[in-house]
């Protein structure tokens, strides 16, 4: 690293400019500019001494980022455990942000996270909204009634209430993940103008009993009738409005 005064990225950046192989990087709330990187101290040692700089160091949960299918650096950011990094495309909030990953896209942006400083935690960061209106356009089909789209869109919100009460992932660094396992979320392709009308006229509506979000459950199907919740979960598991009811949709 070399020793400069960078308040902005802006500033780092021009100054990265004057040294081969420089760039910028965000260290644990400061900016600095550095250049190449090395496999052994020594080696990182004998470069900054030519180059009359100082070795720079990351923590374990540093990373970098790189040119495509190049080991050229762009950027290095190093927030300690507390502060992911996040990539948001756009500098205009007016308009919603659209985010490709392996050719799907997804509302919002991207964080990345080192939990425990190990490999790569990839996660999406968007509005509650957005999620929900994914969530739907994945359980039901988007030209299904929009009194049921608008259904699904409140049920999807409280499950996700519910996940992050209980925190059930906050262990891995995200809140809900986007299998079955929680709730299945296949980013925005699905999407189209009535499942963002059903998210639109059901804003902040969730599912509420005695004071918290409600325990939601949803299926594909129920092969003629749903059962009592405490002869799902067992033990004392009991709720008023998770009772068995015959099911006259389905044969």
């Amino acid at each position: 690293q070399y020793p400069i005064e960078a308040a902005t990225y802006e500033e780092a950046l021009v100054a990265a400019q004057g040294y081969e192989g420089g760039f910028p990087a965000w260290i644990q709330g400061g900016w600095q500019v550095r250049s190449g990187s090395y496999e052994t101290r020594e080696a990182a040692q004998a470069a900054a001494d030519a180059a009359g700089g100082t070795v720079g160091e990351t923590s374990m949960y540093g990373m970098s980022v790189v040119s495509r299918g190049t080991s050229r650096i762009l950027f290095q950011f190093d927030g300690g455990k507390d502060i992911p990094f996040i990539v948001k495309p756009g500098l205009d909030d007016s308009v919603k942000t659209v985010t490709w990953f392996k050719s799907v896209r997804y509302y919002g942006a991207f964080q990345y996270y080192r939990v425990g400083g190990g490999n790569l935690t990839v996660s999406n960061v968007l509005p509650l909204n957005d999620y929900a209106e994914c969530v739907i356009s994945q359980e039901m089909s988007p030209s299904w009634p929009l009194e049921a789209l608008k259904a699904q869109a409140v049920c999807a919100r409280t499950y996700y209430e519910q996940n992050l009460r209980k925190g059930n992932h906050s262990a891995n660094g995200f809140d809900i993940c986007n299998s079955t396992h929680c709730q299945a979320y296949p980013g925005m392709d699905k999407t189209n103008t009535r499942t963002a009308q059903a998210t639109a006229e059901t804003t902040g509506l969730r599912i509420w009993y005695d004071g918290k979000p409600a325990e939601i459950y949803y299926f594909s199907s129920d092969g003629g009738a749903t059962e009592d919740i405490r002869n799902v979960c067992g033990g004392n598991t009991d709720y008023p409005y998770l009772r068995g009811v015959i099911d006259p949709y389905e044969a």
